[in-house]
């Protein structure tokens, strides 16, 4: 058989024996092939072939034909993700068995996910976007919030929420340009869409309550299985620890601690998702994401079995031999599959990353080595656990990593840890964890450097950033993953003071002081965000608009932060009020710190490209309308009679008849608070206790005592098209200037709009239409001494509109249809 190697998949010390049981095995490297243990994999082979320089995706199929047809490969197979799809081109092709030609499916995020959903199948809700405007109804048609994603990318555990257009479409932006400077492609060799465009989707909320037997399990379950011609054989699930910064899989154990029948449900929701993707024979590793309540979502299925040695704890576990059942599959051998997925087994096994950023987003400075031997394992594990290091997928003992450093993929080593059943190996894991900046010495690395930021950071206003927490009692600086903590506040609660949440939501306003205004605060919090200028990158460090934090807090917040960030780049502090402003201008501080300028950019910043776009008015309703009162209208009439007009409407409604919306700000949950029914109720003089309606009919009082609404008639648009249609002269320019917008002559725009403008202004309203206006203003706002005439368009506040002109109408006195109308000039 024809084995075809590339980057990912189980090591090939673990993979080549194992295949070898079954086949004479002839290996062709699509990636550099591994140096390390060589001597326990190389000499299996029959032969091995590298791939040529200069192969492009279009040829890698041809080649792995050619090489197939040289040995004469009954069977061709990879263990990589990357070379599914061009493996399972060249299998058809050759008439042997595999994938199927639906082998690029999988890794199509939205068309996966829309078979999934008509068949019912549970997944995040998304949509493809490829421009700006897509992103915009993305918003409308999903519920933020939102991750921008790649079409073929994995982003399972990554990724930053988006919770407005603007935030999307600066993302959006940034991705976009950073793919079309990139130079090299990746993603399934010979798919011509492996790049794939971009898509919104909705982002669900892991969680292991009520899942898991006991706590520290992570909210992703992953299933293994093998699709034999067409049938789905479940074989296996494991469990993930928490994940780690920058969204890095810490690692996963097998089996989980987990009642058997949420297993089962597990397993026929798994089943359902492959079963819907109509694949030939292969491997398949389903991710399914827990949630609350019993939720839960399928994520993605990967044709390959899980990565690092997921292949192998399943063989520790359960005595599968994932690989070997392939292969024999593939060469049409009786294979003995397991009558369901397995749930129990002997022991428990755990792979382990250990990676080049601390845990918790702890950021120690200085290179970072590791050494496995030197540790002290029986201080750490278990008594009847053990731990061997991962040699394929791990650095040399001793070795360093800088800063910057990305050569194997974010990690030092992978360990493989065994124990007495799963809780206890998730334990050990849990305390190697914990115990590596002790066992790193002080000599862990930054994970703020220019090459690992961006795998930090969300995105606000098209800026990276990343949150951070300063604890002055232990000296520690903070970065937080945003997939775990979006606030600082549940961090500082969960992983620092370990404070339930319910205590913590109970006493919000008493602990927001305590870090927001408290002099002697513990914590200090705030924003890290990178910044790039004609100099190079720079970092600004800024806190909350409400933090009181003075000039002797921010400058200790810089120097902790400053310890912290790569020695290369500046880092200025941004005031974040204008009394951190002042503070700072009325002190000495550090000659490399402390920087501030908030009345104009710093020089050598880089000018953002601005975008421009269209305007886009929806088409006002020209029907004929009568001539009604203000309080007649309601927010649906404002194509027919203008946007302000149907607000004062809806004033008047509301001031008659109170609303349940007058409480519905307050109602909405405002994490980490459920509601702030609290402030309002305080405000209205109300009971704490008062009830979202309660508080609403309070404040309908409150309205009607302190504001009133105009009395009022509206004038629909349909009476200005009637104006324009009745004087030639005006028509005449419209017909101009709409000639000049067509050919684009801008030069005669100004001109004709400045000419038609004044026509508008100083045309005499026809009889007609002033008879109409005359006799409703009578009717339905009689007895009046002056009325104010103005715009209901909403066009006016725009920028660079000029501002609504009022004209003010003086009664007759005692005349009861008589009106001064002399001024009635300008239909606006």
């Amino acid at each position: 058989m024809l084995l075809v190697h590339d980057v990912g998949g189980p090591p090939l010390e673990y993979a080549v024996p194992r295949v070898a049981a079954h086949a004479d095995v002839h290996v062709l490297a699509l990636a550099p092939l591994p140096t390390a243990r060589r001597g326990l994999w190389h000499p299996l082979c029959a032969s091995v072939s590298e791939r040529a320089e200069g192969d492009t995706r279009t040829e890698v199929v041809e080649r792995i034909k050619g090489r197939a047809a040289e040995v004469g490969a009954e069977v061709v197979l990879t263990l990589s993700e990357r070379a599914v799809v061009a493996v399972a081109r060249a299998c058809e092709d050759l008439g042997l068995a595999g994938v199927g030609p639906n082998a690029a499916l999988p890794g199509d995020r939205h068309a996966v996910r829309s078979i999934w959903r008509r068949a019912g199948v549970p997944a995040p809700l998304s949509m493809p976007v490829s421009d700006e405007q897509d992103i915009r109804k993305a918003f409308v048609r999903l519920r933020p919030p939102l991750r921008l994603t790649s079409v073929r990318g994995g982003a399972v555990t990554g990724g930053a929420a988006l919770c407005t257009v603007r935030e999307a479409v600066s993302a959006w932006r940034g991705a976009h340009a950073m793919r079309s400077m990139a130079g090299e492609r990746s993603g399934d060799l010979d798919d011509p869409h492996s790049e794939g465009g971009f898509l919104m989707e909705e982002i669900v909320s892991g969680s292991t309550d009520g899942w898991f037997e006991k706590p520290g399990w992570g909210d992703i379950v992953s299933v293994e299985g093998i699709v034999a011609g067409g049938v789905y054989q479940a074989l296996c699930i494991s469990g993930r620890l928490p994940t780690a910064l920058p969204f890095l899989e810490r690692g996963s154990v097998t089996p989980v601690a987990m009642p058997v029948l949420l297993q089962r449900r597990i397993e026929r929701v798994v089943r359902e998702a492959v079963e819907a993707l109509d694949l030939g024979t292969c491997a398949t590793h389903t991710c399914v994401r827990l949630g609350a309540g019993g939720r839960l979502w399928v994520m993605g299925t990967a044709l390959r079995f899980g990565g690092v040695p997921l292949a192998r704890q399943a063989e520790e576990v359960y005595g599968l031999d994932m690989i070997g059942m392939l292969v024999c599959q593939l060469l049409g051998r009786p294979v003995a599959y397991p009558r369901r997925m397995l749930t129990k087994g002997q022991g428990a096994a755990a792979s382990l990353v250990v990676p080049q950023v601390a845990e918790a987003g702890e950021v120690p400075p200085g290179p970072r080595a590791w050494d496995f031997t030197a540790v002290d394992w029986r201080a750490v594990l278990a008594p009847e656990s053990s731990i061997q290091v991962v040699p394929g997928l791990s650095r040399r003992d001793g070795a360093h990593a800088e800063a910057g450093d990305r050569g194997d993929g974010d990690r030092m080593t992978v360990c493989f840890v065994i124990g007495r059943d799963a809780n206890t190996v998730l334990r050990d894991c849990g305390r190697i964890v914990d115990a590596l900046p002790a066992l790193m010495g002080s000599s862990a690395m930054t994970s703020t450097d220019v090459g690992a930021f961006e795998e930090f950071t969300g995105i606000l206003l098209g800026q990276g950033y990343v949150q951070v927490v300063v604890d002055r009692q232990t000296r520690d600086v903070h970065v937080l993953d945003r997939t775990q903590h979006a606030f600082h506040l549940h961090f500082i609660a969960d992983r620092l003071l370990k404070m339930d949440r319910d205590v913590l939501h109970a006493g919000i306003e008493d602990f927001q002081h305590s870090v927001y205004r408290d002099p002697d605060r513990r914590f200090l919090l705030g924003v890290l965000s990178m910044h790039h200028r004609a100099g190079g990158a720079c970092m600004v460090l800024e806190t909350s608009a409400a933090d009181t934090m003075g000039a002797a807090l921010l400058i200790e917040f810089h120097a902790a932060v400053r310890a912290r960030v790569d020695p290369g780049m500046s880092l200025y502090v941004k005031p974040a009020n204008h009394d951190q402003q002042a503070a700072l201008k009325s002190c000495m501080v550090p000659a490399d710190g402390i920087g501030f300028d908030l009345a104009e950019p710093p020089s050598g910043f880089v000018e953002p490209v601005r975008h421009h776009a269209p305007l886009a008015l929806a088409a006002p309703r020209r029907e004929p309308s009568l001539i009604v009162p203000l309080s007649q209208l309601r927010v649906t009439d404002e194509m027919a009679y203008g946007i302000e007009a149907a607000n004062l409407g809806e004033l008047h409604h509301v001031l008659c008849h109170g609303s349940t919306h007058l409480s519905r700000y307050y109602a909405a949950a405002r994490p980490p608070r459920p509601h702030l029914l609290g402030r309002l109720a305080d405000r209205l003089g109300a009971p704490r206790a008062s009830t979202a309606d309660q508080l609403a009919a309070l404040a309908g009082s409150f309205l009607r005592s302190h504001v009133s609404a105009p009395e009022g008639i509206a004038v629909p648009l349909a009476v200005q098209r009637d104006f324009f249609v009745g004087s030639a002269e005006i028509q005449q320019l419209m017909g101009m200037l709409q000639t000049a917008l067509q050919r684009e002559r801008t030069q005669d725009v100004d001109a004709l709009c400045a000419k038609l403008q004044h026509l508008v202004r100083t045309t005499v309203l026809p009889d007609s239409i002033l008879r109409v206006l005359i006799t409703s203003l009578v009717r339905h706002v009689p007895g009046t001494q002056a009325l104010v005439v103005r715009s209901s368009s909403s066009v006016g506040g725009l920028p660079g509109y000029p501002a609504r002109e009022c004209l003010i109408f003086r009664v007759s006195p005692g005349v009861d249809a008589s009106w001064d109308c002399s001024g009635a000039t300008g239909c606006r």
